[in-house]
C-alpha cells in the first residue's frame, strides 16, 4: 500500500506539471511549463538561459471594483500596506531592502479588476526572494502603526495624478455610469475615503479584504529565470504553498453598468490644459467579450484606421480633426464592455462639434447599411498573426508582470498568444456591436475650455455638466450629414508578405557604405536577432535647424505640420507593423522600424513633405497646435516640468517653452518658407540601416535622397552641450498654477569620459533606495521621490527629485540637505559586498543580451551621434565600471555633492499651495531665469556625429 500511494502521488504530480503547450512566437527560444499547486494556484514556469535576472509575479482578479462601499480605495491601500512586514519577516523595510541588496526591483499595480505584484533579483537570491514575496502576500502584518504613513502615501499618489486630463476624463466616464454599479466609486483612495467611519473601521476592513480575496485559488503566478524548469518547479512548490486557498469566488456586479438614464447623454467637460476633444462611449453586453473572435477589436479596427476613405480622413479633409482612435475595454466592469471613439479636434472642429457628430453617426449608418465585410476581418487577422509571429520578447520583470495579468484573462496556453488570437469571423457579434452604435445609446463627452458646466466631480474637481441627447440633436445631425459622400475605408497597402531573412547571420560591426558631401550611409546587422525586421534611422542635419530661438520655433511648427499632414501615413505604417516617427533632435530624425519589406518605399514618401506646398490654412492650424502644446507645458505634472527644465539647462542652445511660445506667436507663413529655403541650402543626411536590410537596399536610397541634399552640404554640423565647471551653484525658479511643488537638484561632474559616467552610475545605484526610503517612505514628502543618473554627451552627474503635496521647495531643499549629510555617513559605511552587488546590478543591465532590435541599436545610435567611429561606447563604460573602486565613488560624492568640486543646479517649481512658503536659497547661488543664463556660467562640450 505505501508503494501504491507513492506511485499515485507521483502520477498526481506528473499530471499537475506537464510541459505546457504554450503557443510561442517564431523568435521565442524559451522553455515553458505550467502547473497547478494543491492550493489551486496556477503557475507558469519560464526557463531563459540568457536571463541575467530571475523574476516572479503573482496576480489576482481583484481590484478597485471590489472595494467596500464604506472604504473607496481599499484595494490600493492594501497594496501599499502589504510591503511593511510579514510574519516571517516583520521589519517594515526588510522586503524592499532584501530585493535592493540583491540587485533587484519590486513593484505592484492595482487596477479595476486585477492586482499584480512583481519582483526581480539576482538568480542566487531568487529562492529567498520568492519566499519573502509569498510570505508578504499570505501573512502580512498590516500593522496599524503604519496606517497613517501609507494613507498619506496613497493620498500623495492620487494628488500627483489629480491634474492629468486623461485620468480625469477616464474617472468621469466611470463615475457617470449607473450609480448602483461599483465602477462609479472613487478608486484610488485618499485621506477622506480611507478613514474610520460609523460601522466601518479602516483597519478591520483592511484585514477582512485581505482574508477574503488573497486566496491561492484565484491567483496566477509566473516564475522566470535561468534556472531549469525542474528547479523553478521545486521553488514554486516549496515557496508558494504558504499562500492559502480560502475558496474565494469573484463577485459579478448585479446592477448593469448603464441603464437608459446613463445612455443617450452629452457631458460637457472643462480640462486643465488647453485641449479640445470628443469621446463617444457605448456600453455593451459582456457577452461581446470573446478573446477568440474579438468583435470589439474587429469593429474598432475599421473605425480607427487611417487609410483612404476612413472616418478620420473624412474629418481631417474638412479641417475638423487632428486624430481619431477607437478601442474597447473588456476588463473594467465585469458585467459589461465598452467601445469608445476619441477625436482630437481642431479649433474649427471645436466650433463645429455638431458636424463632427453628424459625420460619425453617418459613418455608423454606412457600416450598418453595407455591413462590415470579412475582408476587413482577414486583414486584421493577418496583422495580428504577423505581430505575434515576430513579437519582440519581453524578459524578466516586464514579462512576468504582463504574463501573470494575461493568465487572468486567457488559458495558460494562450498567455503569449491570447492578445493576438483571432480564430474566426463572428458576423453576428460584429453586427450586434454595429447595431448598438446609435445616438440613443451614446455617451458623448465634449471636452473643451468653453464647455458648459454646472457641477464638479469628486476629488478630481473636474467641472462638468450632463444633459440627455434630444430628438432635436438627432434631427440636426441628420440634416448636417445629408449629402455626405461616405465610403468604407481602403485596405492597408503596406502590409508585408515577404518575411525572408537577407542573411543567415548578421554582421554586427557597423560599416560605412557611403561618405560624400551631404550623405553618409551606415549599415550593420544584428548579432542577436534573426527576424525580418530592421531599423532605418535617417537624420536630417543643417546648421540652421535650431541655432536661434526663431529657428527653434519654426522647427516646432514644421514638425507639427509634418505630424498633421502625414498622420494617415504614420497610422497605415503602424497597422502594417512599421513604426514611423519624426522628431527634432540635433536636426530632424526620421525613424522607421519594424518589418523591413516596405521601409525603403516608405522613406521617400515621408521626405516628399519637404516638396509640398503649405497652405495658409495648414500653417495656421499647425501654429495653433504648436502654441497649444507650449501653453499646456505650464499644466503638465510638476516633476515633468522640472525635468524638462533640466534638459533645457543641459542643451546648448535652448530656450524654455515660454520664450518659444512668445516667438511662435509672431511667425508667418513667409517666415516658414524662408526657413525651409535656408535649411535646404546645407541640408545633409546620415542614414543607418540596422537588422534585416542589405547594403544594396541602403545604396538604392541614395537616388531618393540626392534631390534633397543642399548645394552647400558638407560634414555633419558641430553639436553642443554644456561642460560643467567647478564651484558653480545655479538656482532656477518657476511658479506654477498647479498646487504641488517639485524640486530637482543635480550635481554635475566636470570630468568627461566613461570613467566619470561609471562613477555616477555606481553612486546613483548606492543612493537610489536610500533616497527613496528616506524622503518617500519615512518622511512621506510625496509619491514621486527618485534619484537618477544625468548623462549628456561625454559628461555625467547625478540628480535627485521630489514632487510634493505637503512641502514647498524651501522645505524640500532642507530635507534634501539633511539626506545628503546622512548619506555621506552611509556611503562611508558601505561594505565591499554591497558595493559589489550594486556594481553587478549595473553591469547586468548593460551586458545582458538585448531583447529587441531597438535595445541593441541604442548604443550604436549613441556612438554615431557622438562621433565614436569605433562604436565601443558601451564596452568602454563596462570596462570603467569593472575598474571603479568604492573609495573613488565616496570621494566623488564628497567633492561633488558635499563640496564645490562640480556644478550644482537647483530647479524649483513652486505650486500655488505654497505661494507664501518662500523659495529655497543656496549660499552663493546664481539666479538663472532662462537656460541661456545658465549656459553663460558653463563651458561647452563640442562633438560631431558621423
Amino acid at each position: 500500500m505505501p508503494i501504491l500511494r507513492f506511485v499515485l502521488f507521483f502520477l498526481f504530480l506528473a499530471l499537475q506539471a506537464q510541459a505546457a503547450q504554450v503557443r510561442i512566437s517564431d523568435t521565442d527560444y524559451r522553455a515553458y511549463r505550467a502547473l497547478t499547486l494543491e492550493t489551486g494556484l496556477e503557475v507558469l514556469l519560464v526557463h531563459d538561459q540568457r536571463a541575467s535576472k530571475a523574476a516572479a509575479a503573482l496576480a489576482l482578479p481583484v481590484g478597485s471594483l471590489d472595494n467596500p462601499d464604506s472604504q473607496p480605495g481599499l484595494a490600493h491601500y492594501l497594496e501599499h500596506m502589504l510591503f511593511l512586514g510579514s510574519t516571517s519577516y516583520p521589519g517594515p523595510e526588510e522586503y524592499q531592502s532584501f530585493i535592493t541588496r540583491n540587485g533587484g526591483q519590486t513593484n505592484a499595480a492595482t487596477g479595476y479588476t486585477s492586482t499584480t505584484y512583481m519582483i526581480e533579483v539576482d538568480p542566487p537570491a531568487f529562492p529567498e526572494a520568492l519566499r519573502r514575496m509569498a510570505d508578504t502576500l499570505a501573512r502580512p502584518l498590516l500593522d496599524p502603526v503604519y496606517a497613517d504613513k501609507e494613507r498619506n502615501a496613497v493620498n500623495a499618489e492620487m494628488e500627483s495624478k489629480k491634474h492629468s486630463d486623461g485620468r480625469r476624463l477616464a474617472m468621469l466616464m466611470l463615475s457617470t455610469l449607473n450609480p448602483d454599479h461599483p465602477a462609479t466609486r472613487f478608486t484610488g483612495g485618499n485621506l477622506e475615503t480611507l478613514s474610520d467611519k460609523p460601522g466601518s473601521r479602516l483597519h478591520d476592513e483592511l484585514v477582512r479584504f485581505h482574508q477574503t480575496w488573497y486566496s491561492a485559488n484565484l491567483m496566477k503566478g509566473v516564475l522566470y529565470g535561468p534556472q531549469s524548469l525542474d528547479e523553478l518547479e521545486a521553488l514554486a512548490r516549496s515557496e508558494l504553498a504558504v499562500i492559502p486557498d480560502r475558496q474565494a469566488k469573484i463577485e459579478v456586479p448585479v446592477a448593469p453598468p448603464a441603464t437608459d438614464a446613463e445612455k443617450g447623454v452629452i457631458v460637457g467637460v472643462r480640462p486643465v490644459r488647453e485641449t479640445r476633444s470628443m469621446s463617444i462611449e457605448f456600453v455593451l453586453p459582456q457577452a461581446l467579450d470573446d478573446s477568440r473572435t474579438k468583435p470589439l477589436q474587429v469593429v474598432s479596427a475599421v473605425l480607427g484606421t487611417e487609410t483612404g476613405h476612413s472616418l478620420v480622413e473624412m474629418l481631417r479633409d474638412k479641417g475638423l480633426a487632428l486624430g481619431l482612435s477607437a478601442g474597447g475595454d473588456t476588463t473594467s466592469l465585469r458585467n459589461g464592455v465598452t467601445l469608445s471613439l476619441f477625436v482630437q479636434l481642431t479649433e474649427e472642429g471645436d466650433r463645429k462639434r455638431d458636424e463632427v457628430l453628424a459625420t460619425i453617426f453617418a459613418y455608423f449608418d454606412l457600416l450598418r447599411a453595407q455591413g462590415l465585410g470579412e475582408t476587413y476581418f482577414e486583414q486584421l487577422r493577418r496583422m495580428l498573426d504577423m505581430e505575434f509571429r515576430f513579437a519582440p520578447l519581453a524578459s524578466g520583470f516586464d514579462y512576468v508582470a504582463s504574463a501573470a495579468t494575461q493568465m487572468l484573462r486567457h488559458p495558460v496556453e494562450d498567455v503569449n498568444y491570447g492578445p493576438y488570437r483571432l480564430d474566426s469571423f463572428d458576423r453576428e457579434a460584429v453586427n450586434s456591436v454595429i447595431e448598438a452604435l446609435r445616438p440613443e445609446n451614446a455617451r458623448i463627452f465634449q471636452v473643451g475650455p468653453d464647455q458648459p458646466v454646472d457641477r464638479e466631480a469628486f476629488f478630481y474637481q473636474t467641472p462638468y455638466s450632463a444633459r440627455p441627447i434630444e430628438d432635436g440633436d438627432i434631427t440636426r445631425w441628420g440634416k448636417l450629414s445629408a449629402g455626405m459622400e461616405l465610403r468604407l475605408p481602403d485596405l492597408n497597402p503596406f502590409l508585408p508578405d515577404d518575411f525572408s531573412l537577407v542573411a543567415a547571420k548578421g554582421n554586427a560591426e557597423p560599416r560605412k557604405l557611403t561618405d560624400k558631401p551631404g550623405l553618409s550611409l551606415w549599415h550593420a546587422g544584428s548579432a542577436f536577432r534573426q527576424e525580418p525586421k530592421a531599423i532605418l534611422m535617417t537624420r536630417l542635419q543643417s546648421a540652421h535647424f535650431a541655432a536661434t530661438r526663431e529657428q527653434t520655433a519654426l522647427q516646432g511648427v514644421l514638425l507639427e505640420l509634418w505630424d498633421q499632414q502625414q498622420a494617415g501615413l504614420r497610422y497605415q505604417a503602424m497597422e502594417a507593423g512599421l513604426g514611423l516617427s519624426v522628431s527634432g533632435d540635433e536636426g530632424i530624425v526620421i525613424r522607421i522600424d519594424g518589418f523591413s519589406q516596405h521601409q525603403a518605399d516608405l522613406l521617400p514618401r515621408v521626405l516628399d513633405f519637404l516638396e509640398q506646398d503649405v497652405t495658409p490654412e495648414d500653417f495656421m492650424q499647425a501654429k495653433a497646435e504648436q502654441l497649444r502644446s507650449l501653453a499646456n507645458m505650464e499644466k503638465q505634472g510638476l516633476f515633468g516640468q522640472a525635468m524638462g527644465a533640466m534638459r533645457n539647462l543641459l542643451k546648448v542652445p535652448s530656450w524654455d517653452h515660454r520664450a518659444i511660445e512668445e516667438t511662435t506667436r509672431g511667425l508667418t507663413l513667409q517666415d516658414l518658407g524662408e526657413y525651409l529655403r535656408t535649411v535646404r541650402r546645407d541640408l545633409r543626411f546620415t542614414v543607418f540601416g540596422f537588422g534585416n536590410i542589405t547594403p544594396d537596399d541602403l545604396r538604392k536610397l541614395e537616388g531618393d535622397l540626392r534631390p534633397f541634399i543642399g548645394p552647400e552640404a558638407g560634414a555633419p554640423p558641430i553639436a553642443t552641450r554644456i561642460a560643467p565647471r567647478q564651484g558653480v551653484v545655479a538656482d532656477y525658479r518657476k511658479a506654477s498654477v498647479l498646487e504641488d511643488s517639485a524640486l530637482v537638484e543635480m550635481f554635475l561632474a566636470p570630468e568627461t569620459g566613461s570613467g566619470s559616467k561609471a562613477r555616477m552610475l555606481l553612486l546613483e545605484g548606492l543612493l537610489s533606495n536610500r533616497f527613496f526610503s528616506r524622503l518617500r517612505t519615512e518622511e512621506q514628502l510625496g509619491y514621486v521621490a527618485t534619484s537618477f543618473p544625468v548623462m549628456f554627451a561625454h559628461a555625467a552627474g547625478i540628480g535627485f527629485g521630489v514632487q510634493s503635496p505637503v512641502q514647498g521647495t524651501a522645505g524640500l531643499a532642507d530635507r534634501f540637505e539633511s539626506f545628503y549629510y546622512t548619506a555621506l555617513s552611509q556611503l562611508r559605511g558601505v561594505t565591499g559586498e554591497e558595493f559589489e552587488s550594486v556594481r553587478q546590478g549595473v553591469l547586468a543591465s548593460l551586458t545582458k543580451s538585448p531583447d529587441t532590435l531597438e535595445e541593441e541599436f541604442g548604443w550604436l545610435e549613441t556612438d554615431l551621434r557622438l562621433g565614436n567611429q569605433a562604436f565601443d561606447g558601451r564596452d568602454k563604460l563596462v570596462d570603467s565600471l569593472r575598474k571603479a573602486t568604492l573609495p573613488e565613488i565616496v570621494r566623488a560624492y564628497e567633492t561633488m555633492v558635499m563640496g564645490p568640486g562640480g556644478t550644482r543646479a537647483l530647479i524649483q517649481i513652486q505650486g500655488s499651495r505654497f505661494d507664501d512658503f518662500g523659495w529655497a536659497r543656496k549660499s552663493g547661488a546664481e539666479h538663472v531665469a532662462e537656460p541661456t543664463d545658465f549656459h553663460r556660467l558653463m563651458g561647452v562640450q563640442r562633438y560631431q556625429g558621423l
